[in-house]
């Protein structure tokens, strides 16, 4: 609500960028008619006065560029400021209203305790079973090596890597479009040129576009040295080994607080999940066994995450059962 041309196209770009609807008035009819009913109020110092009479109302906020301005509004309309242009960030999340509530996406972090755990493998598998079960699925890959488009078999197929997002900031628009999808699963890969590695203010824009566009957001964290970039809406789930040393370099992540572990079991692994969990005091999210079809799968260009992998398929199945579950009993 504002005359100033200048305050609506600043904020009318966030909105188109968002792909958000907004009614801009100015008029006391159409300010009387829209103000009661609005879910969201955005209010610019010059017209503070015309629903003054309404006194505060929620989701209410004073708007604009000039700092005493604002401040003498937000006074008179006992309503939070939002100083713009550094403001952007909180004005995109009242619009889209992105935060970790129930209307985000699943978005689940999955790092390694240890090498050769397949963390990769895992997210291509568990994006796959939230792709089958009809949720918009996508597999970010944040991982050191990359990688996560050979286990789609998609490295040759065209669409965004982070070749073209890693200087990204700011507010992001729907990227769906631009993604490379396979199986109904969209990838999000590393890029193959030196010098375009994505700093922390790229990744989280990218996140926040990702989860407004997709039911399931899985991120491929490698060894966890970037999983708290993926957020605090995320799960982050430390994949561990059912042996004595992953489980001992677990023990050392104290950079790391997952919200549970996921135990991978196979030849050498053998220690019963329940232990590993309780030795780390962490809660057990799930058990991934080895499956010998993955390497198969891989070798001929087919993704890991098909059901031809049956193995991998069931026990991811039951893994994003319980990371959903997890989302729904936060949101409550």
């Amino acid at each position: 609500m504002s005359r100033d041309a200048v305050l609506i196209e600043s904020v009318e770009a966030t909105a188109l960028a968002l792909g958000v609807e907004l009614r801009v008035v100015s008029e006391r009819e159409a300010v009387h008619e829209q103000w009661p009913s609005a879910v969201l109020r955005l209010v610019g110092p010059d017209l503070v006065g015309r629903v003054q009479p309404f006194g505060p109302q929620p989701a209410t906020f004073v708007i604009g560029f000039d700092q005493q301005a604002l401040l003498r509004a937000s006074t008179e309309l006992s309503a939070p400021v939002i100083l713009l242009p550094e403001g952007n960030r909180r004005l995109a999340e009242l619009l889209t209203d992105d935060g970790p509530g129930p209307g985000a996406g699943v978005v689940v972090a999955l790092a390694a305790a240890s090498g050769g755990l397949g963390v990769s493998t895992l997210g291509v598998a568990l994006a796959a079973r939230a792709a089958e079960s009809g949720r918009r699925a996508v597999v970010v890959d944040l991982g050191r090596g990359g990688g996560v488009d050979l286990l789609f078999g998609a490295e040759r197929l065209p669409g965004a890597t982070w070749d073209d997002l890693y200087a990204t900031s700011g507010e992001v628009g729907d990227l769906s479009r631009h993604l490379v999808t396979v199986d109904g699963v969209q990838v999000l890969a590393r890029g193959r040129r030196e010098g375009h590695e994505p700093d922390r203010t790229a990744v989280e824009a990218v996140l926040r576009s990702l989860v407004r566009s997709h039911d399931v957001v899985v991120v491929d964290a490698g060894d966890g040295a970037r999983l708290p970039w993926a957020g605090r809406q995320a799960q982050p789930l430390l994949v561990v080994g059912a042996d004595v040393y992953s489980v001992a370099a677990a023990r050392g992540r104290s950079d790391l607080v997952p919200s549970g572990v996921v135990v991978r079991r196979g030849r050498g692994r053998e220690i019963p999940a329940g232990e590993v969990a309780r030795a780390l005091g962490w809660p057990l999210v799930g058990v991934i066994r080895d499956d010998p079809r993955v390497p198969r799968l891989a070798s001929v260009g087919i993704s890991v995450g098909s059901r031809g992998a049956r193995r991998l398929a069931r026990d991811t199945k039951r893994l994003l059962e319980r990371v959903v579950e997890f989302k729904a009993g936060r949101d409550a």
